[in-house]
């Protein structure tokens, strides 16, 4: 089992944003870093003035770059969580289930769904709504991983706490629903020095692993090659 799509533990593991805060942090140790938020909206091409949706915002990281970018038009950040919508730079902050959005059709030129399907009990009904509340001609912006992503991580610790939405079986999903879809990749690699994060990350997750075994494990590879080199596999989906 990897990453929880059972509501409650995804209430449990976000009820704060001191989970998803130890799981960012590890991406400090990454080699020629790629800023995700920055990546994903210089793709997309946005002109400033559209309406957009962030479902699923964390901690509003895409919120603050698009304030960054003196972004125009409306923005409106959603998620299920109340700890992580306090977090979140912006008035208008709307607590709701990706799969029941309370929107009217064709209202937002942008909708984003950044690491975040792969929590939803039903991926299609999500989609269903992504699409919905999307007008004509908008983008959707759908971010995951692919299933090597910080497969070395988990390999340590023997368990698979990937994503069950990625990259390679998600684009079926959204052709599913969207006329055109893209993807656009970018990878790296982390190089980790130190066992603290790897701790702060695996705790983070929130499932059943043997943690002093992985983190042996961990310890026994700083000593050997003085980094755990771990690959980073990321999928964006420009879906039309």
């Amino acid at each position: 089992m990897g990453v929880q799509s059972d509501p409650e533990a995804v209430s449990a593991q976000y009820a704060s944003g001191r989970n998803l805060v130890a799981r960012q942090s590890l991406y400090a140790y990454q080699r020629s870093p790629v800023v995700l938020w920055e990546w994903a909206f210089d793709t997309a091409g946005l002109t400033g003035d559209e309406s957009v949706l962030d479902v699923g915002c964390g901690n509003g990281n895409y919120v603050a770059e698009l304030a960054r970018r003196d972004h125009r038009g409306p923005v409106v950040a959603l998620d299920q969580s109340y700890g992580m919508l306090t977090t979140v730079a912006t008035t208008a902050r709307t607590r709701a289930d990706a799969q029941a959005l309370p929107f009217p059709d064709g209202a937002f030129d942008v909708v984003l769904a950044i690491h975040m399907l792969y929590h939803v009990p039903d991926w299609n009904r999500a989609i269903d709504e992504l699409r919905r509340v999307l007008r004509p001609g908008g983008i959707a912006l759908v971010l995951t991983n692919f299933t090597a992503h910080l497969r070395e991580l988990y390999d340590l610790f023997g368990r698979d706490l990937g994503v069950p939405f990625a990259v390679e079986n998600g684009r079926g999903e959204l052709e599913r629903a969207f006329a055109t879809v893209e993807l656009h990749e970018t990878r790296g690699v982390l190089e980790i020095d130190d066992i603290e994060p790897v701790r702060a990350y695996v705790e983070s997750m929130m499932v059943e692993v043997d943690l002093d075994d992985g983190l042996q494990r961990t310890a026994d590879v700083l000593a050997r090659d003085g980094v755990v080199r771990v690959q980073t596999a990321c999928g964006l989906f420009v879906c039309r």
